[in-house]
């Protein structure tokens, strides 16, 4: 018989690398009787995760492990399934292939539950699928909300520490203890836990059902909880009332700002609030401004990209361009900038849209959108002050850009961020604008293009084969890493499973200069633009995110997905 040769599952384990032989012998003497599950002993001794396991049980069973987090059961399905079934035995079903219903278990050795769900269905056969626990219990929530989830996984939310929503009008302050959840308590519990998790945004997404609530963390979002979907309406409200929004205006998009106290952190949020279909959408910008105090030598530039970058900023007149996409943290670098030049003998003036952390020694200005201000009247009245240095948190349009360097051929020097994918593609950006190329190529010193990328978690980082995929996106031949060590993390209990801790930035720093400076007068094309600067000694993205593979600190695979490739 086919089970008859499956391998068993501390074996599995072993041959992954996932525990020791040693480990595995212990954990068999700790099992209590055949009926307690050998993974179930791995993981109440912190040395696997759901995940790790499931992966080996699929592996067994010769079933599939699939990520729910993007999966939609289809209403045909669904159907077959009766939520008490699905979540008393942590299964639900996915889609129906003609008579032969597709079912996600939480685990697929539970014959009860395979039984239960073959009654319930009706179906000729049924085929078994796995995740792990906690995504398949995720899933049951977002159908069936009106369980017992949603209230446990606002528990699991709470911070220690007690917290105060912050504002202009009031001080609401509100303890770790809660009793009866309403809109107040369950929201402060999803801001509280943003900060606790070191989450940059927090999304509040009504999807029809129910109402996700996701964290995104190091550039990736990470489903929190579901809600059911009546919990919208006193959540939206509390939204507005928290962060000044008119209740009575229900515009395409609404904006506001709050502060946010954890014990004894303080946060700034910026609130976009948006009309969709299934009603208001929320995405709240976490500022902590222990992302914005930082020294050069902190941000993970190489030596040679660092020397480039105190000559840019020692220029006394200028433009330096910040460029990466909204996670890139393009706003930390600005700051960090700033830090760099504060000293008794310059005026620092900023502008930005919101001001992330106080800085002293710099007037701060913000540009109030909602009052119909815009980026360029605000950099114009920053300028009547007479700045040494002028930081510009965006540059959304050809009028702001006009104003930044006109303010750098004035003699100010200006460090300023612009959403694009890499250098040579900013530099662009500003061409396409219609601004005159030789004011262009006159006014920008440097570009500095930027992205995060996650850590591989330490505690489980092990050698593992080059992902084909990951190497083809990168352009990457077996030679070019013959003899060089690639990393990953298995996942871990201080991972939580992902194999990943922390982040580290990667950039590409151009020098505007010789044949770079020809060719952005010449209003010459991306390509062009992206040779010169190589020419001149930019070190691509690409590269410079390699080389942190071939260190050990991240993976092939998250290069692959962060990083541009093409120019």
């Amino acid at each position: 018989m086919v089970t008859g040769q499956r391998k068993r599952l501390g074996e599995l384990l072993v041959e992954a690398g996932v525990i020791t032989e040693a480990q595995l012998q212990e954990a068999l003497a700790r099992r209590q009787g055949a009926s307690q599950r050998l993974g179930k002993v791995l993981e109440d001794m912190g040395l696997v995760t759901e995940a790790q396991i499931c992966r080996a049980v699929a592996k067994q069973q010769g079933i599939e492990m699939i990520d729910l987090n993007d999966v939609i059961p289809e209403s045909a399905a669904l159907e077959r399934i009766p939520a008490e079934i699905a979540i008393r035995h942590r299964v639900m079903p996915l889609r129906m292939d003609g008579s032969r219903l597709v079912l996600v278990m939480a685990d697929p050795l539970d014959t009860q539950a395979l039984d239960a769900a073959w009654r319930a269905a009706r179906a000729t056969s049924i085929e078994r699928v796995t995740a792990p626990e906690s995504e398949v219990l995720a899933l049951i929530q977002e159908f069936h909300a009106g369980s017992q989830f949603s209230e446990q996984s606002l528990k699991n939310l709470i911070p220690t520490e007690t917290v105060a929503i912050l504002s202009d009008a009031s001080v609401l302050h509100v303890g770790p203890a809660y009793k009866d959840f309403n809109a107040t308590e369950a929201l402060n519990a999803i801001l509280g836990g943003a900060v606790s998790a070191n989450a940059t945004h927090v999304h509040i997404e009504p999807t029809g059902r129910t109402v996700l609530i996701r964290y995104r963390i190091n550039g990736r979002l990470r489903r929190v909880t579901m809600l059911p979907s009546t919990t919208l309406t006193p959540l939206v409200g509390r939204l507005r009332s928290l962060f000044q929004v008119d209740p009575n205006q229900h515009a395409i998009s609404q904006t506001g700002k709050a502060r946010l106290q954890v014990g004894q952190q303080q946060v700034s949020l910026h609130l976009e609030l948006v009309a969709s279909i299934h009603g208001d959408r929320a995405s709240v910008r976490v500022l902590d401004p222990r992302r914005f105090h930082l020294r050069i030598s902190d941000l993970d530039f190489s030596d040679a990209d660092h020397a480039a970058v105190l000559d840019l900023l020692a220029f006394p007149q200028g433009v330096v361009l910040v460029t990466g996409p909204e996670d890139a943290d393009t706003s930390g670098t600005i700051y960090t900038f700033l830090n760099h030049l504060r000293e008794e003998g310059l005026n620092l003036v900023s502008v930005e849209d919101p001001v992330a952390a106080i800085l002293g020694g710099v007037t701060q200005m913000e540009v109030h959108t909602r009052m119909g201000v815009t980026w360029a009247e605000t950099v114009r009245a920053a300028m009547r002050i007479n700045p040494d240095v002028l930081a510009v948190g965006d540059i959304p349009d050809a009028d702001t850009a006009a104003q930044v360097l006109r303010a750098a051929m004035g003699g100010q020097l200006v460090a300023a961020g612009v959403r694009a994918e890499s250098a040579p593609a900013a530099i662009a950006l500003l061409l396409d604008m219609g601004l005159e190329p030789y004011l262009i190529a006159s006014a920008l010193r440097g570009v500095i293009g930027q992205r995060v990328l996650r850590c591989i978690c330490p505690d489980c980082k092990q050698p593992t084969d080059p992902d084909p995929q990951a190497m083809a996106l990168l352009e990457l031949e077996p030679a070019d890493l013959e003899g060089k060590p690639v990393m990953r993390g298995r996942g871990c209990r201080r991972c939580a499973g992902e194999g990943y801790l922390g982040h580290t930035h990667v950039f590409e720093v151009a020098r505007v200069r010789g044949v770079l400076r020809q060719q952005i007068a010449r209003r010459a094309a991306t390509v062009e633009i992206a040779e010169a600067a190589r020419e001149v000694g930019m070190r691509r993205l690409r590269d410079a995110a390699l080389e942190k593979v071939f260190a050990g600190i991240t993976t092939l695979r998250e290069v692959a997905a962060v990083v541009p490739t093409a120019e």
